[in-house]
């Protein structure tokens, strides 16, 4: 009975690790059409046009997917939607011939910054200037920060007050309402996707 228990617990935790690890958040990412010989890992998945969710993690992160639909893209003649994976980054899987839609396992992203337009506004600094790089800080982008403001100044072509140093400065306004500012800088909004 003990050994039972013991085994039931280790069952537990391996469900809960892989829990986890699924949560860090991994997703397949169409990146073009094409296709490349060789280098197939994994076997081909038949019955969707679209890669295995499962098959995509960290340790095959950069490596490519290659999935037809089974009407306008054909694998090798097949009318079956069906993918196959592969030990190679897409932008060198080239070559193969049988085009279909390539996709490249990456780490999902849910929050960050984009640059929207250059600008600046006075006051609603709501975050300590981050200095040394002139991107906003990832994780100053999250969900309580969706839509709101960094400015950010490279230090030669945009400058903080004349400062020679690349920082960034955090806005509780979204971008368009940030206006009037006498630092033009870089300026990100913060989205979800």
């Amino acid at each position: 009975m003990k050994k039972i228990l013991i085994l039931l617990s280790v069952f537990v935790a391996v469900l809960l690790i892989t829990a986890v690890g699924n949560a860090a958040g991994w997703e397949w990412v169409e990146t073009g059409k094409g296709d490349c010989s060789g280098r197939d890992v994994r076997g081909l998945t038949v019955g969707s046009p679209k890669p295995d969710a499962a098959l995509c993690n960290q340790s095959f992160s950069g490596k490519t997917a290659v999935c037809w639909d089974g009407t306008t893209m054909k694998h090798w003649g097949s009318d079956k939607p069906q993918c196959t994976y592969k030990d190679i980054n897409p932008a060198s899987c080239t070559g193969g011939g049988s085009p279909g839609y390539i996709y490249e396992c990456r780490e999902s992203v849910k929050y960050f910054w984009t640059q929207v337009k250059s600008g600046d506004c006075s006051g609603r600094d709501i975050q300590p200037l981050s200095v040394g790089s002139a991107a906003p800080k990832a994780e100053l982008c999250n969900a309580s920060f969706v839509g709101k403001t960094a400015v950010c100044w490279n230090g030669t072509t945009m400058k903080h007050w004349g400062s020679d140093k690349p920082q960034c400065t955090y806005k509780d306004i979204n971008p368009a309402s940030c206006t009037g500012g006498g630092s033009p800088g870089f300026m990100y909004e913060c989205i979800e996707r």
